[in-house]
């Protein structure tokens, strides 16, 4: 029953995609962009939980992805590792992982000093900090409710990666901080009666669930109806220059 809001075909592990390229995943993030701004309204900064159902959804590679397309776009934008059990985004950003948000919400550090500046111009980085056993508990308490009150002063768009909603509380904990949520399906993987159990749950909480992304989803087939790609559309640099692309297949 969720609206669909983008549909990211396949990419291959090495960055690269079958068919006609990244061209067609740039597109599709550009679509899944439009979709989630028009979802989410207008009142405020955008701020935005994305998850899944299980593991290997890619989850994390939307929300990178989603994050950076933002910020190419020219919205000052923040990317959240909130995965402080086992994140990893910041390897897709050749960033660091810690000092993270955990060593903000032990109380170890001001926030101002795990703010990363990523090589992409406009999208900011805070990796998920060092590993500890009472990481979910710190998520919820008034420390993280302070910090996203003060970054959402400070940044356009904000978008959480947040551990599957099979994980633990954590995503629901991040959706009710962020108030929006985008559910990321991967074509084949995802398990859909799970899906629709962890969506009961959010029933009873202040979320809004804008919509679902399919993920990794063979180009042709279904697929087309969604695409916004054409070939002989491309657009392309007159004069080549830096291109803000971090893409990279998996979750």
């Amino acid at each position: 029953g969720l609206p669909i809001l983008g549909v990211v075909p396949r990419v291959a592990r090495n960055g690269g995609s079958k068919g006609d390229g990244t061209l067609q995943v740039i597109e599709a993030l550009r679509g899944v962009r439009l979709n989630v701004a028009h979802a989410h309204g207008t009142a405020g900064p955008l701020m935005l939980t994305i998850t899944s159902p299980g593991r290997s959804d890619g989850k994390s590679f939307v929300a990178c992805n989603l994050a950076l397309s933002f910020a190419v776009m020219g919205s000052k934008t923040l990317l959240v590792d909130g995965d402080v059990r086992r994140g990893g985004l910041h390897r897709l950003l050749s960033a660091a992982r810690k000092p993270g948000l955990t060593d903000v919400l032990a109380g170890k550090l001001p926030l101002d000093e795990v703010i990363q500046a990523t090589r992409y111009p406009g999208l900011s980085f805070i990796g998920c900090g060092s590993r500890t056993t009472n990481g979910p508990e710190l998520l919820g308490t008034a420390a993280m409710a302070q910090v996203m009150a003060d970054l959402r002063t400070r940044y356009n768009v904000i978008v959480m990666d947040s551990p599957p909603l099979s994980a633990g509380v954590d995503a629901y904990v991040l959706g009710t901080l962020t108030s929006s949520m985008l559910m990321v399906l991967r074509a084949g993987v995802s398990d859909r009666e799970m899906a629709e159990a962890k969506l009961d749950v959010l029933d009873r909480l202040p979320v809004r669930m804008l919509g679902a992304v399919l993920n990794d989803v063979e180009p042709g087939g279904t697929y087309r109806y969604y695409s916004y790609y054409l070939e002989g559309y491309e657009a392309r640099e007159e004069i080549d220059g830096p291109r803000s692309r971090v893409l990279r297949g998996g979750d």
